[in-house]
């Protein structure tokens, strides 16, 4: 098909990355995940090669003898690269597809300006800025964070505005309030995920404020709040940044989070000045420079966030 061989013969997703490219994601919760996807898809190669060698069918397939690791690789990156979900033909449900051309547009801060038109069975791609002859034509893949973007997409995007950084926190089983902070939490509606660290001027979330603010109360303040007779206005309560539960409560708050941003911190090898000299290295390739990238965006939403909890801190003294 004209359309797969226009297609890149090699791509910079993470499962393509070396050991000394990985080495660079060190300390950022991306190497995690990177290990586990690869885990998923060598476990994925294995089960098909061994149909495709065992089953007696398989056996005259041309497949056969060509389907290496790196094929497969290959095959999954073209398609998390450019996968797209669009309506069934009945409309009844969403599946997936490849786009040929639009998928060749490269990604840049905007909003969604596609549209799938059932009548004519054909996905719909409207100009989001006012693009002039010969200039480069961006669409916006979505609100997705970098970390994603360089897994699944093999790129890093710095001026990404939907950028965050995922901070898992959970109230430990072992804490003798464990019960009456998860009854909080749940009448709270705070979502069971991790919660995510933003860059600009306000890097908390209202959920993982509110979250924050349970997780440092005492058996007073959490039986206070549960025999309230207005349980319904505790979300709003808790997630209101301008009042605080109490002047003890926000400083405990604040000191929780500034200990575990120091801690994040202190898992990466490198400092960010560090990172952003080494990001000139002009012999870098593609993959080196976007962990460096990577690695400079998630240190600086952390240490944004850091000053943050300390003027909160200060704030309050």
């Amino acid at each position: 098909m004209p359309y797969i061989k226009c297609l890149p013969s090699t791509y910079n997703t993470t499962l393509y990355f070396t050991p000394e490219e990985l080495k660079l994601l060190k300390g950022s919760p991306v190497l995690s995940e990177t290990f586990t996807h690869y885990q998923s898809i060598a476990r994925q190669y294995a089960y098909f090669y061994k149909r495709l060698q065992n089953n007696h069918f398989a056996s005259k397939l041309p497949l056969r003898e060509g389907f290496t690791y790196d094929s497969y690789r290959w095959a999954v990156s073209s398609v998390t690269t450019r996968l797209n979900q669009i309506p069934t033909t009945d409309g009844s449900q969403m599946t997936y597809a490849l786009i040929p051309l639009w998928d060749m547009c490269n990604h840049c801060n905007g909003q969604l300006s596609t549209d799938f038109d059932l009548l004519k069975n054909s996905s719909e791609c409207y100009a989001m800025a006012d693009f002039k002859k010969d200039e480069q034509v961006f669409i916006f893949y979505g609100s997705r964070p970098n970390a994603q973007l360089l897994l699944y997409n093999g790129f890093v995007y710095p001026e990404n505005l939907c950028d965050t950084y995922a901070i898992k926190l959970g109230v430990s089983k072992s804490d003798p309030l464990f019960t009456l902070k998860k009854k909080v939490l749940g009448l709270a509606k705070l979502p069971i995920a991790p919660f995510h660290l933003r860059p600009g001027p306000k890097p908390v979330s209202s959920d993982l404020l509110a979250f924050l603010r349970v997780s440092c109360m005492d058996e007073p303040k959490l039986q206070e709040l549960l025999q309230a007779g207005n349980l319904e206005n505790l979300p709003s309560l808790l997630k209101n940044e301008e009042a605080a539960i109490s002047v003890e409560n926000e400083l405990k708050v604040w000191n929780f989070l500034s200990a575990r941003i120091e801690l994040l911190l202190g898992i990466y090898p490198t400092t960010l000045q560090a990172d952003k000299v080494q990001l000139e290295n002009k012999e870098l390739n593609d993959r080196s420079h976007a962990a460096l990238q990577l690695i400079i965006c998630e240190k600086t939403i952390l240490e944004n966030t850091l000053m943050y909890a300390m003027s909160k801190k200060l704030s309050l003294s």
